[in-house]
């Protein structure tokens, strides 16, 4: 076992350091020094008397699981392209309703619930992603008449992204960038919820209908244009849970946006209306019955049906042209322009229906497909869709991102070529400007983005936030930043969303254990927040006061504690882990997020299943801060003891999980505190923080896993996260 005192004294002085690094060792600005801020309030007391010492808390949370590799989506079809929806089956074919090619087959009308075993697929509405890479459609399972309907993803080929099931609703609206779906979860059992689904089918938020909402006619939700809420009836409801908002145009079910999603379009005391998104500056466009209207490509015209003709509206000027009319008895209804809007494409209900398409001038009317009656082109502008992916470049594996002094850097796995990509002021000239810093893991999973903290007014006192997130790239280019109180910022595994602490105290006056209910915030690289998460009453801030939300290994769900969260909203529930009351949570899942590693009521160190099952001892008592090597193998933790004249020493050692076999690596006399482990990309060594009690002094260092080649990686700061994919 490697003495770790001569080790720094030998390492120390050839350690590599940033361009511009300080001359002087300042104290980290910690989730301790945070807490002394407190300390005269009320939290303080409950702490200091239920453990009699403070209880250090290390500088890392749990490591993102390992991610898995990032797979591009799948390419934007033509613009133009024509789906449509025939006897049961999905096709795809060029605009003129030409090489057509089944995606989906499915059982005819006729056939379907008589018996006979298979799916019915079929659609009403917008049925593309605004991007052109998915289609959305229904299906139905013939044989079973207690299914009560699917949702199917898939992309132009016909290869199923996603499929998931919905009680209720025939509609699918696509959020404005084409990573979600709302649908109804249920309609006529109240309450009437609305379900909204990402990529991966899984429910991310579940929205309720206000209290006495009636539901009637065949309704289905639609986005509003900027992508944060869902407008139902005449209600907006915010994906993040906040209050609905009653809108002036609900009369009309179909009301639509326009493009550039200024104006709506509907339908009011037989008129058809034209106003601003929020429904302010309403005015008459057409004086007569109008209905299924739809915007051009550019917003300067409008389609919509009287019933029994097709009619063009002039937004500019309010000229109607009335295009074609159908036979007697015959309706018709709008789908869509061409996307260079030089074209109208609409169905009729004769027993026969069909798809046509004709000129805007009204000219050149002809059938696109004999037989359907829904159907939709393809309407962005051009082949490449606006949404394409502009992501910023990942990082190299290993790259080093640490906070020191008010500043963040990114450099090489050993600290050199140091960078510094957030220039802040330190704690002691925090005045006039703010600092940045970091707790626990900074990259994203997939190496594109940075998260980290800034104290933008230079607060030194009261409750934990709201300091502002910060992401951006490895360059320093900011992505987004938003207020949130707490202090990590926990990453979903896709590298999509963070979720930190909305509400954990109620400033100005701290009294956690009679503060409101706690709420979690989960925000979109766009800095908007796509949910909100309130924890039950029963659970205290004052008993779990330093613990930041993390993710659960699939993406569904956040863990505090020892509660899991559902990020649709459905009931929080224990986890089998019996964390202690009043510690941080000291738990970590593998790679694969098929276990758990975590020091359980006697600070012995625990492997069980993900769901807390068939739990096994591996190691002694006093163990905190488990941490699992990328492939799974080897699991990294501390081992403390009293005994010192500092009153504690620690000792940082590994466990083999295949033999139980356990190295000490790192041993001490008790005056340095070891924290913030985490593996290097390929497993082979160790970074860890360091304490030193006597001098308050801190470093990041990083060892081998077998205790050789201890390395001083960055003095003056324990705040660092190596890219580990």
């Amino acid at each position: 076992m490697t003495e770790f005192r001569s080790v720094l004294e030998r390492a120390g002085s050839n350690a590599p350091q940033p361009d511009l690094q300080v001359e002087r060792v300042l104290r980290r600005r910690d989730r301790r020094q945070r807490n002394q801020r407190i300390g005269a309030g009320a939290l303080g007391v409950i702490v200091a008397l239920a453990l009699g010492t403070i209880l250090v808390r290390s500088v890392t949370s749990e490591p993102t699981p390992a991610d898995p590799p990032v797979v591009p989506g799948p390419a934007p079809a033509a613009s133009g392209t024509l789906t449509y929806v025939l006897d049961g089956d999905i096709f795809v074919a060029d605009p003129d309703g030409s090489n057509a090619v089944r995606i989906a087959n499915g059982l005819p009308d006729n056939e379907c619930g008589r018996g006979r075993v298979g799916e019915h697929y079929w659609a009403e509405g917008s049925m593309w992603s605004p991007d052109g890479r998915y289609i959305a459609y229904r299906h139905t399972e013939c044989s079973d008449p207690e299914f009560r309907g699917g949702v199917e993803i898939s992309d132009a080929e016909g290869n199923v992204i996603t499929t998931f099931s919905t009680g209720a609703g025939w509609r699918i609206a696509w959020s404005p960038d084409s990573t979600r779906v709302a649908v109804w979860d249920s309609l006529y059992d109240p309450p009437s919820t609305i379900g909204v689904y990402g990529l991966d089918g899984a429910r991310q938020t579940q929205l309720t209908m206000p209290s006495g909402y009636d539901p009637h006619g065949d309704h289905d939700p639609v986005w509003m244009p900027d992508g944060t809420s869902v407008w139902m009836d005449g209600w907006a409801l915010p994906v993040d849970g906040s209050t609905p908002r009653q809108l002036p145009f609900g009369g009309d079910p179909y009301a639509t946006f326009s493009p550039d999603g200024s104006l709506v379009a509907y339908s009011e005391n037989r008129s058809l209306m034209v106003a601003r998104s929020d429904g302010s500056e309403p005015r008459a466009v057409f004086g007569g019955w109008a209905e299924y209207s739809a915007w051009s490509p550019t917003g300067d015209r409008i389609a919509f049906s009287d019933g029994e003709s097709l009619r063009l509206l002039d937004v500019a000027t309010g000229e109607v042209t009335r295009l074609t009319e159908g036979e007697r008895g015959t309706d018709l209804w709008v789908k869509g322009f061409s996307p260079e809007g030089d074209r109208v494409l609409f169905s009729t209900s004769e027993s026969d229906s069909s798809l046509w398409s004709i000129g805007v001038d009204g000219s050149d009317a002809s059938r696109v497909v004999a037989g359907a009656w829904q159907g939709e082109w393809l309407s962005q502008t051009t082949d490449e869709p606006a949404t394409a992916d502009a992501r910023p470049a990942p990082a190299a594996s290993g790259t080093l991102a640490y906070a020191l002094d008010g500043d963040i850097f990114v450099a090489d796995p050993d600290g050199s070529n140091a960078v510094r990509i957030a220039n802040g002021l330190p704690d002691e000239d925090c005045l006039d400007g703010g600092g940045y810093w970091a707790e626990g893991p900074m990259w994203s999973p997939d190496g594109r983005y940075l998260a980290y903290r800034h104290d933008a007014d230079c607060s030194s006192s009261g409750p934990p936030g709201p300091w502002d997130v910060v992401i951006s790239d490895a360059e320093g280019n900011v992505i987004t930043t938003f207020p949130a109180q707490g202090w990590g910022v926990a990453w979903s595994p896709d590298s999509t969303r963070v979720a930190v602490w909305d509400r954990l105290y109620d400033p100005p006056v701290i009294d956690p254990f009679n503060d409101p209910p706690a709420t979690i915030g989960v925000y979109g690289l766009d800095g908007s927040r796509q949910t909100q998460l309130t924890l039950p009453s029963a659970w205290s801030s004052g008993e779990n006061h330093d613990d930041d939300p993390a993710w659960m290994p699939d993406g569904t769900s956040l863990r505090v504690h020892n509660l899991e969260v559902p990020l649709d909203g459905s009931t929080p529930r224990q986890l089998l882990l019996p964390l202690p009351a009043l510690r941080a949570s000291v738990s970590s899942y593998s790679p694969d997020g098929s276990r758990v590693a975590y020091a359980d009521d006697d600070s012995s160190l625990v492997v069980a299943a993900a769901d807390g099952s068939d739990a096994r001892e591996v190691a002694g008592r006093t163990v905190v801060e488990p941490v699992w090597s990328p492939t799974g193998d080897r699991i990294a933790f501390i081992h403390s003891e009293k005994g010192s004249k500092y009153g504690s020493s620690n000792e940082l050692r590994v466990l083999d999980v295949a033999t139980g076999e356990v190295t000490p690596l790192v041993g001490m006399d008790g005056s340095w505190d070891i924290g913030g482990i985490q593996f290097s990309a390929r497993g082979d060594r160790i970074l860890i923080s360091r304490y030193e009690r006597g001098a308050d002094e801190y470093g990041l260092w990083s060892i081998g896993v077998d205790g050789s080649d201890a390395r001083l990686v960055v003095a003056g700061t324990a705040q660092g996260d190596w890219l580990s994919r």
